[in-house]
């Protein structure tokens, strides 16, 4: 692939400044109207929301939920601001009122299984879409299934069970078409699928075997949703929408070793003026962040517009650096938020400049933590929201103006197991799991 020349890139960007965050090559309008329907709120995958979380420079925790098992994946939020929160006791979603944290109810699906539970969502995140002007939720299940929840009842309304032996344990991303976009690890196999809501059966649209581990990464969309790139331990796949064919295969040689626990889910940045040229994909491994121009090269073509690595290295080990383990979030500047980290001992969050993968700021995190899974969220107001170390920092997305961070406010968690990034879901609120609670953080 030939790089986009530098100037070519900031054109386009100073395009989109000039029209603004929300024009035609910003993340589709998601499928319901809700201000957080899926994992990174879009199908770009991009982590930002037209709403304001709490700007503080006080703020307080609102409620704490008590979940009845680890929260993994962040909630999803309906229109009136009702949070879903996958739930790892064989629930599959909990259903919270948004002012007070209480309980509206657990998934039941006895009328199409027979029994209470199903098995757990893991780290798959449901989405929120509308069906025949009904809300519904889809997510997938460690018992090889999508199910299909009334979020009127909290009911189960059917399931499709992948034909293989495989977890479902990817977000559910869903289009502007209302197609269901999911991965299944399959014993290597890393199996894409699209799904149609048929009303009382999910219908298989596409379907490609890619092998390699597919978990934890949602499926990201090109914003004419002509497009599909789905993220594998060390591939990323850009395929036909329409067909599931392969359009080109990416391969990283130092991507890792995979897991449910990293999230490599790839993120889609648009010019904002022409939507049948995406300007790059990132996508987060051990290489750091790639960003690629998907419309040049061919099949494991892989030559980067840029490459970040983290710049710190660790005791002396050769090689031995801060690995970026969560999806990046990308702001309406084109800036990437991001954090690196290596074990305990040493963590950096970054603001990343689109045009060249140069570091804008950064941020040193003195706490004991890892980025790993915990990605961060942007608000209308370019605040950037991130869990880390059992704290949720709201950072200004310009930094200082002198390379280092701007820290707004921080509130501390209660607990330093942290699993899921932040979620602007309510108008001056954002949400974070932590250990066995979600949390609402509010200004005082």
């Amino acid at each position: 692939m030939n790089p986009i020349p530098r100037h070519v890139l900031q054109a386009a960007l100073a395009t989109t400044l000039l029209l603004g965050p929300w024009v035609k090559g910003s993340p589709a309008q998601p499928p319901a109207a809700s201000p957080w329907p899926m994992f990174q709120h879009d199908a770009q995958n991009t982590g930002r929301t037209d709403i304001n979380g709490p700007a503080g420079p006080n703020v307080k925790i609102q409620w704490m939920f008590k979940a009845d098992a680890r929260v993994r994946t962040g909630p999803s939020v309906g229109a009136d601001g009702t949070l879903y929160q996958a739930n790892n006791r064989k629930r599959l979603i909990t259903a919270l009122d948004p002012a007070s944290g209480a309980k509206i109810w657990d998934t039941n699906v006895t009328a199409i299984q027979g029994k209470l539970k199903a098995a757990d969502p893991d780290m798959s995140q449901p989405a929120i879409s509308i069906h025949n002007g009904q809300p519904r939720a889809y997510i997938g299940a460690r018992d090889n299934n999508v199910w299909v929840i009334d979020l009127n009842t909290g009911v189960g309304i059917s399931y499709w069970h992948v034909p293989w032996d495989g977890d479902v344990t990817t977000p559910i991303t869903i289009g502007p078409d209302q197609k269901i976009h999911i991965g299944s690890g399959a014993i290597g196999r890393g199996l894409y699928y699209s799904l149609s809501d048929e009303g009382a059966a999910l219908a298989v649209q596409t379907e490609n075997r890619l092998i390699g581990s597919l978990q934890n990464a949602a499926p990201a969309l090109s914003t004419d949703g002509n497009h599909v790139f789905v993220s594998l331990k060390r591939d990323v796949v850009k395929l036909e929408n329409a067909t599931g064919n392969v359009v080109w295969r990416c391969r990283f040689p130092n991507r890792g070793i995979g897991g449910r626990r990293q999230n490599y889910s790839a993120v889609i940045y648009n010019d904002g003026v022409d939507t049948q040229d995406e300007l790059v994909i990132f996508v987060a491994g051990k290489d750091g962040l790639m960003a690629l121009d998907p419309n040049a090269g061919s099949d494991y073509d892989c030559a980067p517009v840029w490459n970040f690595v983290a710049p710190y290295p660790l005791g002396g080990r050769s090689g031995a650096r801060e690995r970026v383990l969560s999806a990046p979030a990308l702001g309406a500047d084109g800036t990437l938020y991001v954090g690196a980290s290596k074990t305990q001992r040493s963590a950096h969050f970054y603001a990343i400049d689109i045009l060249d993968g140069s570091i804008k700021w950064e941020h040193a995190n003195t706490e004991r933590g890892q980025y790993v899974n915990n990605q961060a969220a942007v608000d209308a107001s370019n605040r950037v929201y991130v869990p880390f170390g059992g704290k949720l920092f709201a950072f200004d997305g310009a930094g200082d103006g002198n390379g280092g961070s701007r820290v707004l406010w921080t509130v501390d968690l209660p607990s330093k197991k942290l699993e899921t990034g932040a979620v602007v879901g309510t108008e001056g609120a954002v949400y974070a799991g932590s250990g066995r609670h979600l949390v609402k953080v509010v200004n005082q």
